[in-house]
């Protein structure tokens, strides 16, 4: 799900709704009218376009309103502008946007997204009991119980991220260091992990500045691993600035992203890895 689907016909438009309500979880549909002729729908039509790459799991519609089989689906929602961008949950208008407006359409997109994935309240307990954990340093047991509100909500970004940190601080435990290499608790398979999750909360939502935080976080482990003994000479140098391009990339999405504390952790990261550059 990256590139919208053009719709064509009610019939389509139909089809592709009870698809997306049908998904386990259930997936967010977002809508554009427009028109070819019109002057914002063409503005915005580029907007759209990255907003669907960003979000590979919402699926994005387009809908021309100048093709007389799709002409009764802008007439059902009473259009009175173009373009309009609309947000389906279960089938139904979650909210809408008009004309060119690009941080309204983003916003909505990501409301919509946090609205469709919400936490259970068995999720929400289990992210609870992990959060418990991991501030007693019990990673094994934080990683538990994070993998169980994954289970039940598998499109949850701070879950991922959580997980993320979880296993990236276990890595650095001497005992991790210690398990057989072909222990899931080895460090490098904990790391491996922490890698898997933190590039998978930007698939979720790239526009979490969290999430880049959390991703520089673990490039930074992966940074010390490229550059060490057990690796091979020719292969050490290009590695490690692989990750530190990595590091420096995601540590100014961060900063771009976040408000507050965020901000400030993230800038206090990026200057320290910068002076050590």
């Amino acid at each position: 799900m990256s590139a919208p689907i053009e719709i064509h016909s009610v019939a389509e438009w139909n089809a592709t709704l009870l698809a997306a309500k049908a998904q386990t979880p259930q997936t967010p549909v977002v809508a554009m009218f427009y028109a070819p002729w019109c002057g914002p729908s063409n503005e915005m039509a580029p907007l759209y376009l990255a907003l669907a790459d960003q979000h590979p799991h919402v699926q994005f519609l387009r809908v021309n309103v100048a093709d007389p089989e799709a002409t009764a689906i802008g007439a059902f929602f009473g259009l009175d502008g173009l373009p309009t961008f609309i947000g389906l949950h279960d089938g139904i208008i979650f909210d809408h946007v008009q004309g060119t407006n690009p941080h309204g359409v983003a916003d909505m997109v990501d409301e919509l997204k946090r609205t469709v994935w919400k936490l259970s309240p068995e999720a929400e307990q289990d992210k609870v009991e992990g959060n418990t954990a991991f501030a007693a340093r019990d990673y094994k047991s934080a990683i538990a119980h994070y993998s169980a509100a994954i289970e039940k909500a598998p499109r949850t970004a701070v879950l991922y991220s959580n997980r993320a940190i979880s296993y990236l601080k276990l890595s650095e435990e001497d005992a991790a260091k210690q398990e057989h290499s072909d222990s899931q608790w080895n460090h490098r398979h904990l790391r491996a992990s922490a890698f898997h999750d933190a590039s998978f909360v930007l698939e979720l939502d790239v526009r979490w500045g969290k999430g880049w935080y959390r991703f520089a976080q673990v490039m930074l482990a992966v940074e010390q691993d490229a550059s060490g003994e057990d690796v091979a000479p020719e292969h050490r140098e290009e590695g490690a600035r692989k990750a530190r391009d990595a590091v420096i990339a995601a540590l100014a999405q961060a900063v771009a992203l976040t408000e507050g504390r965020a901000k400030t952790e993230a800038e206090a990261l990026q200057r320290a890895f910068l002076d050590g550059v």
